[in-house]
């Protein structure tokens, strides 16, 4: 198949040979009439060919034309063509070279002047679609849309009336965002200048958003959520004010708050409760294994051991049932201040020591000399629960290790504890961070299910995030970060 440049080509040769044929032609039927005085119209080939094909084409038409005008004069005359004949038609051949590049040049100017104009109607009409876009959003938007400078506003929607209770744009107009405003913000700080601040910034900055208290026209205050953009307008720099009552949605976050602080008080109460009787089950326990009610035969010890056992898990579950809602309800506060890691994992290392050495595990560290904006309990128990999960799923190997590394990537610190125990099963993957899940391969190992939940949790809280790989029997790692 013959290609777009080709089929190009060759209408042009064609359009080429008419031309030259119709000029050869003519000059030919002409030149018996008017003599040689019809080489005048030599200029007559490059012009056409350089207002259809451009510069480069007329030219080469232009030196193509008066060669054969040469010929045919020295043909009709019947001489040969030599140097002082070429010479003689030099100045004719500059002037039609000339006019066909300023032929060509025009050509060149016409085709820019044309996809100029195109392209400005074909602005004009976007501008006028995007204007009547804008126009229709900001006609029914259903929150206030309002235009304003430093001085104040000068154009609002119907939303603005309604929400504000004013009756006109031109009533509107006349008022200051300080003066739709009560007294004072509940952060104590005057309206007047506080707005006048968060103008500005907007101003220097290109958009603001933030909290406001509006008041309606009847004096009734309402908590608003304001977002200031600035751009260019006719030549001014202003200012487009969008604001959405946000009374309904603070209302449902107090008593979503409410209910989260009834829930969690009434998980501590319970929680508490549950650990008392449990407390007193497991101090008898301890006196019946001490001998104070007489030597416990047969399988006395080993049934007395299992109770223990039961109490313990059950006074786990119960700390982390209540550290889950605790999260879950925001209520867990996450003190920030300079953390040294190294002394936070001596101190979880220190804690794990027996269990390291009774699975005899090598563990190794490295990356920890240095500081995290971190709460120290919150890292703690971070750290505890992954190195501490790292040995309970070691397995039963002959090489047992644990590598625990920090390392600085993106403005956070990135921790690792990766070990090559147990692996976790493929199908318990996308489930892990759920509360109660646990792999298949890990019966027999105690563990309440809670423990990467409240990592998870945990890490959220102070802005950073975790993730894991792993493959069944060749170990696993798990990633978290803090800034």
């Amino acid at each position: 198949m013959m290609s777009l440049k080709s089929r190009h080509f060759l209408i042009f040769l064609s359009h080429a040979i008419a031309v030259f044929g119709g000029y050869a032609a003519f000059f030919l039927a002409f030149h018996s009439i008017i003599g040689d005085s019809v080489a005048i119209f030599a200029f007559v080939p490059p012009l056409i060919v350089a207002w259809l094909y451009g510069m480069r084409r007329g030219i080469i038409a232009a030196v193509l034309a008066d060669i054969l005008t040469l010929v045919f004069l020295q043909w009709g005359h019947g001489t040969n063509l030599d140097a002082s004949a070429l010479s003689q038609r030099l100045p004719g051949l500059i002037a039609v070279v000339m006019i066909a590049a300023i032929v060509g040049y025009m050509r060149l100017l016409r085709e820019r002047m044309k996809k100029e104009l195109e392209q400005r109607k074909k602005s004009e009409a976007e501008l006028r679609a995007s204007e009547a876009r804008f126009k229709a959003i900001y006609e029914s938007s259903n929150d206030a849309v309002m235009l304003l400078t430093e001085k104040g506003f000068f154009d609002c929607n119907p939303r603005t009336l309604e929400m504000f209770g004013f009756k006109t744009r031109e009533e509107f107009s006349r008022v200051h965002p300080a003066d739709i405003s009560p007294p004072h913000q509940p952060d104590g700080k005057e309206s007047f200048p506080a707005a006048q601040e968060r103008i500005q910034t907007a101003f220097q900055q290109g958009s603001n958003r933030f909290e406001w208290v509006h008041r309606r026209t009847g004096g009734e205050g309402f908590p608003a959520e304001v977002l200031l953009s600035a751009f260019d307008l006719n030549g001014r720099r202003v200012l487009q004010a969008t604001v959405r009552d946000i009374t309904e949605r603070k209302r449902i976050q107090d008593q979503l708050e409410r209910k989260n602080r009834e829930i969690l008080e009434f998980t501590d109460v319970i929680t508490h409760d549950l650990k008392k009787p449990l407390t007193a089950i497991k101090t008898v326990f301890s006196l019946v294994n001490s001998g104070a009610f007489g030597k416990l035969a047969g399988d006395g010890p080993e049934a007395l051991e299992t109770g223990r056992e039961a109490i313990d898990y059950m006074q786990e579950l119960l700390d982390d049932l209540l550290a889950c809602a605790k999260l879950e309800a925001g209520a867990d506060i996450i003190d920030r201040q300079k953390v040294q890691c190294a002394s936070i994992v001596d101190q979880v290392l220190d804690r794990l020591k027996y269990q390291i050495e009774e699975k005899n595990v090598a563990v190794s560290t490295s990356g920890f000399n240095r500081e995290v904006n971190a709460d120290p309990k919150g890292f703690a128990k971070i750290l505890m629960n992954l190195i501490g999960n790292a040995v309970n799923y070691i397995g039963q190997g002959p090489d047992r290790r644990i590598c625990i590394s920090a390392e600085n990537r993106d403005g956070h610190v990135e921790f690792t504890i990766k070990d090559n125990g147990l692996g976790i099963p493929q199908e318990t993957q996308k489930v892990l961070f759920q509360k109660f899940k646990r792999g298949f391969n890990v019966s027999g190992i105690g563990g309440t299910g809670l423990g990467l939940s409240i990592v998870k949790g945990t890490v959220l809280a102070h802005g950073g995030k975790i993730w894991f790989e792993s493959a069944e029997g060749r170990g696993t790692a798990f990633h978290f970060t803090l800034s």
